[in-house]
């Protein structure tokens, strides 16, 4: 350690520089550390070489036996900056400093009592909440602040009760911060007795914010009644609460807000819309659709392109409802295309019925995005008089546009099964495949008798497409000829139509699809014979077992793990040779799927014997694979195959995996 004489003189001297450089020598001082320089240069000048000072001192091995002497510090009065790093040194402390702190709250001094509430509310110890909740009680009213105020900070629902009973003082700025307070404990609060103080008109804003945190329903009605009062912060107050009760109080708030005698409440609201908070707008959209004045419909109409408030908007026009969206639609046709798109959009969502001659309309639109709208809520408003035009709309050029129309002639099939038929039966035999797919996969979600006999004409298809969709629609139509058809489907030219047919199979054919599904289970194709097994398990029995043991000698993996999985839900049993041998698969992916599924399984008896040979396996992953099985098992045998592979092993992920499981075995090496 250098010698004191100089760091006594760095310490006293003028610059600044010299004083941290003294500081700095200080830091080696070890038993000799002399704690009366810190503490000298703690009320330094320089708020460089008080933060020296403070991180110096805690630094020491023996710091916390200095709380005491730091403690004295808060005594000082013409020196603020050594008050701050001692408070800084004894929060930092923690509940180190605790004794200490709890003695000083005895001090004479009330700024002593002040600080040394402040430091256990940033020390946050829930062990002092008893000691907070006493200083409540204090002769100085900034000690009784402060002990409010921590309590806050901490969360302290013990402290509810005090916080309240103190609510009685008339002391006005008290009251501000015990509102705080409780608002940020945010539970256990008497909404009853915060209400009795709604008529101090200083202290409303302050009791609104703390409502929209703890209030009940029984708030609703004062806030309600908030959004018109004189004072703007407490209109705003009043608006932000309402909102956060919303989430509690949906029915209530909404209520609250709707009744015939509040609708001069959407002046307030649209007033709070004017102006620039983010927040206070976005509850001013919110309150406009549960206050539900018709009137500002366009006002909420106009906010669409709002990236911020659109969404909002949107849904507060839900909110308001169908005659809230009527009042827009006289006006729609001269729109631009954005606007209509998003009133056609409002009146399905709402089922606007006096919007039903602008959706019609908005079905030969020349805007793609009005069409698309306009077909999707002709869906969800029901109406017969939609099925001609959407039927149309199977037409157009726009996938979109016809996919929303496809998705609307099934929701109204389900009201209007022949009218549907009806209008789809030119688009059978359309010359586009597109419209005679969209077509055909409607018409088969239709609950009447001619729907077989279509779907079957459709299996006839040229297109693909078609016939893909009249297959998948027969799995929804069991009939006497359907087995044929499929069968017939499993002769098809293109995989997908055969694919989609086996996979049909398996969901209706029962027993009788056996037959069709071995020869599916040979077929070309991956993606059929994929398909083929796992329909064997959902038809069950005998022959789908022996036939699923087959496929696990495919040539594919992919097949042969579709065949292994549905073989080990349908009949363990029968499933562990089979897995077994999965284990010699060329296909690393088809080994990991054994591993996995004789994992589940429960047994590891094949793992011995297969084990020395699949930590040799050419693939780190199922080495990984086989290796988590091990340190689960923690079967001591292991432990030489282990050491062995070891010795050998290149990927430094899998050595890391055998040294743990080394490690759990009690012989980890590195």
């Amino acid at each position: 350690m250098a010698e004191l004489e100089t760091i006594n003189r760095l310490l006293t001297s003028g610059v600044e520089e010299e004083r941290l450089q003294g500081l700095r020598l200080l830091s080696g001082a070890g038993e000799q550390f002399p704690l009366e320089q810190v503490l000298k240069a703690l009320g330094d000048e320089s708020w460089r070489v008080r933060k020296e000072a403070v991180e110096l001192l805690l630094g020491q091995p023996r710091a916390a036996e200095f709380a005491d002497l730091v403690a004295g510090q808060l005594h000082s009065q013409d020196n603020a900056g050594l008050r701050n790093a001692a408070m800084e040194i004894l929060i930092r402390l923690g509940r180190r400093s605790l004794p200490t702190l709890l003695r000083e709250l005895g001090s004479e001094d009330h700024d002593v009592r002040k600080f040394v509430v402040d430091i256990l509310g940033e020390i946050g110890d829930r062990s002092t909440i008893p000691t907070l909740i006493e200083a409540m009680g204090d002769p100085d009213e900034n000690v009784r602040y402060a002990a409010a105020e921590n309590l806050g900070k901490l969360r302290a629902a013990e402290a509810v009760a005090a916080l309240l009973e103190a609510m009685e003082s008339a002391n006005l700025w008290y009251r501000f911060t015990i509102l705080e307070a409780l608002g940020q404990i945010g539970r256990g609060v008497d909404t009853a007795r915060l209400l009795r103080f709604k008529g101090e008109p200083l202290l409303r804003k302050a009791l609104f914010d703390c409502l929209g945190r703890v209030g009940g329903a029984d708030a609703v009605p004062v806030l309600v009644e908030g959004l018109t009062d004189a004072m703007r912060n407490v209109r705003e107050a009043a608006a932000l609460a309402l909102v956060a009760l919303a989430g509690q109080y949906p029915d209530e708030v909404r209520s609250g807000l709707s009744a015939p005698a509040n609708r001069s409440l959407s002046g307030a609201a649209v007033a709070l819309l004017e102006g620039d908070d983010p927040r206070l707008r976005e509850a001013a959209v919110k309150l406009l659709g549960w206050i539900g004045d018709a009137a500002q419909a366009r006002r909420l109409l106009e906010l669409f392109e709002d990236p911020r408030l659109g969404e909002i908007a949107a849904r507060a026009l839900v909110d308001m409802g169908a005659q809230a969206v009527s009042t827009l639609v006289a006006e729609g046709r001269q729109s631009d295309p954005r606007t209509l798109a998003y009133l056609c959009h409002l009146c399905g969502e709402v089922g606007c019925a006096e919007g039903l001659e602008l959706l019609l309309e908005g079905v030969s639109h020349s805007d793609p995005e009005v069409r698309t709208a306009a077909v999707q809520a002709l869906g969800r408003l029901g109406r017969s008089e939609a099925i001609g035009p959407l039927a149309q709309a199977l037409r157009d050029a726009q996938g979109d546009v016809r996919q929303g129309a496809s998705l609307a002639l099934d929701r109204l099939g389900q009201d209007f099964p022949e009218a549907v038929l009806d209008g789809l039966r030119p688009m059978l035999g359309a010359e586009d495949p597109d419209i005679r797919m969209h077509a055909v996969s409607v018409v088969g979600r239709l609950d009447l008798p001619e729907v077989e006999r279509l779907l079957v004409m459709g299996m006839k298809d040229p297109s693909g497409a078609v016939r893909r969709a009249a297959v998948r629609s027969l799995d929804g139509h069991p009939g006497g000829g359907q087995l044929q058809v499929l069968m017939f489907a499993l002769t098809d030219e293109e995989a997908e139509v055969r694919a989609e047919a086996a996979a049909v199979l398996g969901r209706c054919g029962g027993e009788e699809a056996l037959e069709p599904l071995a020869l599916a289970v040979r077929d070309e194709d991956i993606w059929v014979r994929s398909a083929a097994v796992r329909s064997l398990g959902q038809v069950g029995g005998g022959e789908a077992v022996a036939l699923l043991e087959q496929a696990t000698s495919d040539p594919v993996g992919l097949v042969v793990i579709g065949a292994l999985e549905t073989l080990a839900e349908l009949a363990p049993d029968c499933a562990a040779a089979a897995l077994q041998k999965g284990l010699r698969h060329v296909d690393a992916e088809v080994v990991k799927a054994a591993l996995q599924l004789l994992a589940r399984s429960g047994s590891f008896g094949w793992l011995a014997e297969s084990r020395s040979r699949l930590l040799a396996h050419s693939h780190p992953e199922v080495r990984l694979a086989v290796l988590e099985l091990l340190g689960g098992a923690e079967d001591p045998a292991s432990r030489a195959d282990l050491e062995a592979r070891l010795q050998v092993e290149e990927d430094d992920l899998v050595r890391l995996q055998i040294q743990d499981c080394l490690a759990r075995l009690g012989a980890g090496r590195g």
